[in-house]
């Protein structure tokens, strides 16, 4: 190999080495690696944006210190069994930041080898997922609020199609959520009551609508 084509090749390897660089710090998900014995060598700048700690503070440590006290010590145990045996372990962890503000993350991590396969480091990839759970529990507990009261409560999408119905709702109906999910919504609707859905349906669209109907239950008794 001529010294040219040395320097060129030493080159474009020194490039693709920045241009990785440059992929795991603006990477939007926190990227740790750790060795062997689970201590860390390397976070990206998301992690500290995330975590409130530098990477001076963190080298050298093992990410237990972001342990919240509210994840079981099986899950950590799972954890360390799947990635020792040269797996992949994805899961959610509530940790806490260098402030105790406490958050969510989703966590992926997985080995990594040398030539002759064995386990050298460990890679986690961790995504903040805080906002989602903080609306999850939002949608739980009004969903729960529907489920406790007595009133009979339908959700449909705008072709009129159930997506939702509480548990009074199929009491009073008779029909079990997986009888409703997915139906058009007209099927409960009485012989009698005339072709006023489609009216309900574009007012309804549009703005709100008030009346009266004539529903049929599972075993045909009308209502």
């Amino acid at each position: 190999m001529s010294i040219l084509n040395f320097f060129k090749k030493t080159k474009t390897a020194e490039e693709k080495l920045r241009k990785m660089n440059r992929a795991v710090e603006q990477n939007p998900a926190s990227v740790v690696l750790t060795n062997r014995d689970g201590n860390i060598e390397y976070v990206n700048t998301k992690f500290e944006n995330i975590t409130g700690y530098k990477s001076d503070e963190v080298i050298g440590k093992n990410p237990r210190f972001l342990k919240s006290g509210n994840t079981s010590p099986e899950v950590y145990k799972a954890l360390w069994e799947t990635i020792t045996n040269g797996k992949e372990w994805k899961g959610e962890f509530l940790n806490k930041k260098k402030n105790g503000e406490l958050y969510w993350e989703r966590v992926s991590i997985a080995p990594i080898l040398n030539n002759e396969g064995e386990i050298t480091h460990f890679l986690a990839i961790k995504e903040d997922i805080t906002e989602f759970k903080f609306i999850q529990e939002k949608i739980n507990l009004m969903a729960n609020a529907l489920e406790s009261v007595n009133d009979f409560v339908c959700i449909t999408d705008k072709e009129d199609k159930v997506i939702y119905v509480n548990k009074a709702f199929t009491e009073k109906y008779g029909y079990s959520r997986e009888e409703l999910i997915g139906k058009n919504i007209s099927f409960v609707r009485a012989e009698h009551y005339g072709g006023q859905g489609k009216n309900i349906l574009s007012e309804t669209l549009s703005d709100s609508w008030n009346g009266n109907l004539f529903q049929k239950k599972k075993d045909g008794a009308e209502f």
